[in-house]
């Protein structure tokens, strides 16, 4: 977990977040963005990324899933209703809490709403241009050695079989919150055959991230009818 200052000049300066590692979905690493007031909520809840596909085909989205402690993973929620309740007391009925910015795991109380059920949170997520919000410059300036280390507690092979069970990807780029909108839309690393992402430029951006892991794998990888294109 990393604490940033706000450099928004509208925040109350010397204010503070933090980011925290909630682990893997849809192809990468995810993090989420909390203020430092709910950092506490880590005492009692374990949070998980959790990617929700959208039963219409609008694509899926990827947010923080917060499991109490005493109850197990039996009592899933979403932690921006854990944040919405602490501080307002309620969710009306008919709506729920949606995100500002469309950033699904930017979970800091000035970036929650309410909005009405029938709205679509998978139209949300594509407003917004990731590149000018405070998650990806948090995400940007971090070390990102997570992965790797991650990555080390399976073989290739167990990797695979995890990477196959995702249907949608995120663009791998670390802070880049873009998820592809149908199963095997954006494009794969030429080297590894496995990672993905939206554009050139965000591969260029994460190569040095990404060679570290993409070096290690075995090649060729034949992983039939599900990572080739």
């Amino acid at each position: 977990m990393k604490f940033e200052k706000k450099s928004d000049d509208s925040i109350v300066p010397g204010f503070m977040f933090g980011l925290v590692i909630l682990g893997p979905a849809a192809g990468k690493l995810k993090y989420t963005l909390l203020d430092k007031q709910d950092i506490t909520l880590l005492q009692n809840y374990i949070l998980e990324a959790y990617v929700d596909v959208d039963r219409n085909g609008e694509g899926a989205c990827v947010f923080a899933l917060a499991y109490d402690i005493k109850r197990g993973k039996d009592a899933g929620r979403y932690i921006q209703d854990i944040l919405w309740e602490k501080h307002y007391g309620g969710i009306a009925p008919g709506f729920k809490v949606a995100h500002r910015n469309g950033i699904t795991v930017d979970n800091r109380l000035e970036n929650l709403t309410l909005q009405p059920k029938e709205n679509s949170h998978f139209r949300a997520s594509t407003l917004k241009d990731p590149e000018h919000s405070l998650y990806w410059s948090a995400v940007v300036e971090m070390p990102h050695e997570a992965e790797p280390l991650y990555m080390k507690l399976f073989t290739a092979h167990e990797e695979i079989s995890l990477l196959k069970e995702e249907r949608y990807f995120e663009c791998h780029y670390p802070p880049c919150t873009r998820i592809e909108q149908r199963p095997q839309e954006f494009h794969i690393c030429s080297l590894c055959h496995i990672t993905r992402y939206c554009s050139a430029t965000c591969q260029s951006l994460d190569w040095s991230w990404h060679e570290p892991i993409c070096l290690q794998r075995p090649r060729p990888l034949n992983i039939q009818g599900h990572l080739d294109r």
